[in-house]
């Protein structure tokens, strides 16, 4: 069984997996919430479907990008847990899964996917048609971004209504999608370092008075 964290935006999300089917799962709305009802959700959890620590072979983060007190606390929380029951982690960005979500483009183009960073600013990224990323992923203004025609397809996720790009395609994300990406693609990758594996913030930390 995996368990799987998401405090990177908004809505939290806490599962429990079996392969694809998801045994149990926990959400929260409200952002300022995430660190009091994160280990209570993980709690009840594992509870619900009578799973013991030692029968996890697990726990999977959405590790950005996303919010800078979100990603350090699903990512803290994770490495603590591992660390205290030999657990392997494994880390994945929103980006890949977002990709993962969108039709596979035709040989020779190319999927730009963006979320919402902050005004005028966009987490980006691009892929070719075996989904790998030909574009590592970056922060970029709506300048910098350079949509040519037929040269890629841009989507962007349901969650950013304000998205400034007037031919980009939704892209819903369901616990049901984030189970099947986790089973097919995140745990073929290797465990992270759990010493080593920080946020991938991929944005400066922004401060004002």
């Amino acid at each position: 069984m995996i368990l799987y964290l998401d405090t990177s935006c908004d809505h939290s999300i806490v599962m429990l997996l079996r392969k694809t089917e998801i045994l149990s799962h926990r959400t929260n709305s409200l952002q300022k919430e995430h660190a009091s009802v994160l280990n209570m959700h993980i709690a009840e959890v594992l509870q619900e479907a009578n799973c013991l620590w030692d029968q996890l072979a697990g726990v999977v983060v959405m590790n950005g990008p996303g919010s800078y007190t979100g990603l350090r606390l699903s990512l803290a929380t994770a490495k603590g847990l591992c660390y205290a029951h030999q657990i392997p982690l494994y880390l994945f960005n929103k980006l890949d899964l977002i990709m993962y979500a969108t039709p596979i483009p035709q040989r020779g183009e190319l999927n730009g996917i963006a979320i919402k960073a902050r005004a005028g600013e966009y987490f980006w990224a691009e892929y070719d048609y075996h989904g790998n990323c030909v574009v590592s992923p970056c922060v970029a203004n709506l300048e910098s971004i350079q949509i040519k025609n037929g040269a890629f397809k841009l989507f962007c996720i349901d969650s950013d209504p304000d998205i400034d790009f007037m031919c980009s395609e939704k892209v819903t994300i369901g616990t049901n999608t984030i189970a099947l990406f986790v089973n097919e693609i995140v745990l073929k990758l290797s465990p992270a370092n759990l010493f080593l594996s920080e946020p991938f913030y991929l944005k400066n930390v922004y401060l004002t008075k």
